[in-house]
């Protein structure tokens, strides 16, 4: 009651106009609005808000029906309220937003759906509308879903909930259909769902040219005889493979099924992973032979879909197709290449065997599947170049960054696909590592590496290598030989002296370090405008009007779940900033998890990172050098225009790695752009998770240097004083949406293991306590200029980066 009755005042505080009511409820006969309404109807009142009481029902309805309600809101109200009748009325608002607004807040509803019953069974008609609707949005929902399902701690109930939305999709239950007359209806389809499941669906059309259709498509599943017409139907598809859903209920493996009787997710993923070599050798791994519309374009029935190329219906598939299978196998894929990678140590061999890895890929390419990360412009992928890969630092993963040749097109899963044409670069061949080349955890029959759902804890023995920067902190014992490489006589020990043990191993720890220096920095540093045109040229497809270059980066060995939610809160201070009107630059960016332990990140172009350009000036030139010899001297235009753009950027990174407590802060995760920006990223150490162990290595509250400071003109410039009231103006900002953010993690917090939230509700907690509610202005004053002189003079700092130069060779 008492948040209601603030947020309403902030509410008539930022919004003095009138307050329009919401639609008149259009309700079905037990007052609930309808789950396939419209977004008006959707956000219209429900009789059942009236339980709440006159006073609170006066006070939720104003604050639910002003402008100053969004989606943010509705998800913290959903979280927080235990009536009934809020919970549906909040639940019905969700339809009267954008989808991409609410897609924002996705991981909570997820989140909430699979721990909070009440608030399941209030969203759950929001979720299953538009997972009929779209397919992205189901491929997003079952990846959260199976990471949330895969926590291990989940009551019986709970599990079971989450398990049954997740069979429904992945089942692909949840797809448009086609009523009487060929209209598009949507809404579940029974006809894909086991008995039990068939609590709010549809059947499938009886018209006689659909079930002809259908029937055909069916019959070159089962690889039974197709007649003249039904093959004429499906021509040029190829056949479906046989999905999940084809199999009947009882044709499951009953020792893998749950609660109700259904599959396990680990049971459903693994059994829709084609990574082994003969799948990905078909070259049509990714195919979902839909054929609703012919590689010539030419649609292959006159009903409904000749009305979606008319543009009088919505574009839907009716041949019972895979719409999700392709995706995921895609994506499977990738990942496997990532959990191949970390095991071999010579960093040659990663490298070619991870172009193998990808020519491999491309023979299963152009193909009806997007880039989910990208997922703003429809378009299909049509090539990734093997010559563009690079890996990213990391000590024991293997994140790679990939560039993405795509088609845009009107529709990614209808739209017919381009020929596959011929590569003139040259495929580079798997690399099978000898026993030199892998650890010796992988040499036995028996891998280390980790088992995750649905995939075998052993690779594929035709694909076991990969790329990293970084490697192992103990020497090669290779290097550290005799000096004539002459093996000792049976039975006598090698004697090596005191002296040539050190000067071996100091050249092997020499070795290491000059690894770091490779062609990557140079890629990474390419403007991005330029590498666009320069593929494009060497493309075979570039000749297209509708082509374009996107990136992504594949990270595999982390609950990309805790960075997710640092980015959405990074999100969250750049939207309040900006509301606010305060100079305060950041650059946010997606991650999507896509299983318990990956996912993709969208890579940030045009940057490099400080340890690169370290590396460049191999320690010689100061950053304030780098800054005049690309952006001119001190008195420059442009060089001025960099400054600012620094310190407006370091100033609201210092906020966020404060408030969020983000350690890790070594110059291998801070970025400059081609503007002077400086840019964080890898959120992998938030709130009470730190490297080491929770050791405290970074004591300090943000990283701040004599370096930056510099940059900024030092300590008794203007423009430092600019960076003091720049970190000031926004303490104050963020603090007065504070439950905007505390929200928000509380969410994620409830039931979750993930090591941000190790030590239970102290986190969130400490993070309330950082943004100084109780002081005044002028304390608070104070307080940053604490801050700031505390992180300049941190020793943490120093030792921290130290650290990381003698182990990783981080400069």
């Amino acid at each position: 009651m008492a948040q209601a009755m603030q947020d309403m005042a902030d509410a008539q505080a930022q919004d003095t106009s009138a307050l329009s009511p919401c639609p008149s409820p259009t309700s079905t006969a037990g007052g609930a609005a309808s789950p396939y309404q419209s977004r008006e109807e959707g956000a219209a009142a429900v009789p059942g808000i009236q339980n709440v009481g006159p006073v609170q029902n006066s006070l939720l309805l104003r604050l639910f029906q002003s402008n100053h309600c969004d989606p943010a809101m509705t998800v913290g109200y959903l979280f927080k309220t235990n009536e009934p009748g809020v919970l549906q009325y909040l639940a019905n608002k969700l339809f009267a937003f954008p989808d991409d607004e609410v897609d924002i807040y996705l991981p909570q509803l997820i989140h909430m759906y699979v721990h909070q019953e009440e608030v399941a069974e209030a969203i759950n008609p929001y979720l299953t509308h538009r997972c009929c609707h779209g397919i992205i949005f189901s491929l997003m929902v079952s990846w959260l879903l199976g990471c949330v399902l895969n926590d291990g701690y989940l009551t019986q109930g709970d599990r079971a909930r989450g398990r049954r939305l997740h069979f429904q999709i992945t089942s692909e239950a949840l797809r448009p259909g086609f009523g009487p007359n060929g209209r598009v209806r949507v809404g579940p389809d029974s006809s894909r769902v086991p008995v039990g499941l068939r609590h709010c669906h549809a059947n499938r059309s009886n018209s006689t040219a659909q079930q002809h259709h259908y029937h055909a498509v069916a019959g070159a599943r089962q690889g039974s005889p197709l007649t003249h017409a039904a093959a004429a139907a499906v021509r040029g598809a190829g056949g479906h493979r046989r999905s999940k859903s084809d199999v009947p209920l009882s044709q499951l493996d009953t020792g893998n099924t749950g609660h109700n009787g259904l599959p396990h997710v680990s049971s459903v993923i693994q059994s829709s992973c084609p990574t082994s070599s003969g799948a990905l050798s078909t070259g049509r791994a990714f195919s979902n032979t839909c054929s609703c519309l012919l590689d010539d374009g030419v649609a292959a029935v006159s009903g409904p879909i000749r009305g979606m190329l008319n543009g009088s219906l919505p574009p839907a598939c009716h041949c019972g197709a895979d719409r999700l299978q392709p995706v995921q196998d895609f994506v499977a894929s990738l990942e496997e290449i990532g959990r191949k990678l970390p095991p071999l140590d010579q960093k040659d061999v990663q490298i070619a065997q991870l172009k193998a890895e990808i020519s491999q890929i491309n023979l299963n390419l152009p193909a009806r599947i997007p880039l989910i990360i990208h997922s703003g412009e429809r378009h299909q992928i049509a090539r990734i170049p093997h010559s563009e890969v690079i890996l990213l630092n990391s000590r024991t993963k293997a994140p790679f960054f990939l560039h993405v040749e795509v088609l845009t097109c009107d529709d990614t899963f209808l739209s017919p696909v381009v020929p596959r044409l011929l590569d003139n670069s040259a495929v580079p061949e798997p690399i099978v590592p000898s026993k030199r080349n892998v650890s010796p955890a992988t040499s036995s029959n028996t891998s280390t590496i980790p088992a995750t759902p649905g995939r075998s804890a052993t690779p594929p023995s035709t694909s076991t290598s990969g790329v990293i920067f970084s490697v192992s902190d103990s020497p090669d014992v290779s290097s550290i030989t005799r000096s004539n490489d002459v093996a000792p006589a049976a039975g006598s020990a090698e004697v090596f002296s005191p002296k040539d043990v050190y000067e071996r191993l100091k050249e092997s720890h020499k070795n290491r370090r000059r690894q770091y220096t490779d062609a990557s920095v140079a890629l990474l540093k390419e403007p991005w405008n330029e590498k666009v045109e320069r593929i494009r040229k060497s493309s075979p497809y570039g000749h297209y009007p509708n082509w374009k270059l996107l990136p992504v980066i594949v990270k595999v060995g982390d609950d990309l779940r805790q960075e997710s939610l640092a980015c959405q809160l990074i999100a969250e201070f750049h939207a309040v900033w900006k509301k606010e009107n305060i100079r305060l630059w950041l650059r946010p960016y997606q991650v999507l998890p896509t299983s318990i332990d990956g996912g993709m990140i969208e890579p940030i172009c045009n940057a490099v990172s400080l340890h690169q350009i370290n590396q460049q000036r191999k320690g010689q030139e100061s950053l304030l050098q780098y800054f005049h010899k690309e952006f001119g001297a001190s008195t420059s235009e442009s060089f001025l225009t960099a400054q600012q753009n620094f310190v407006e950027s370091s100033a609201a990174y210092c906020l966020v790695c404060y408030l969020l407590q983000v350690k890790d802060r070594h110059n291998g995760n801070i970025l400059l752009d081609d503007e002077g920006h400086i840019i964080h990223i890898d959120f992998g150490f938030i709130l009470n998770h730190s490297p080491g162990g929770n050791l405290g290595f970074e004591s300090s509250p943000f990283k701040m240097t004599s370096d930056m400071v510099e940059v900024m003109g030092g300590p008794q410039s203007n423009m430092y004083v600019y960076f003091r009231m720049l970190l000031l103006k926004g303490l104050i900002a963020s603090r007065k949406h504070i439950d905007r953010f505390i929200t928000l993690v509380e969410i994620m917090q409830n039931g979750s293991h993930m090591p941000c939230f190790g030590r239970g509700g102290a986190g969130v907690r400490q993070m309330r306590e950082r943004f100084c509610q109780g002081l005044t202005d002028e304390q608070l004053e104070l307080h940053v200029t604490t801050l700031l002189n505390t992180s300049i003079h941190s020793m943490s700092t120093k030792l921290y980066d130290g650290f990381q130069y003698l182990t990783n060779g981080i400069m």
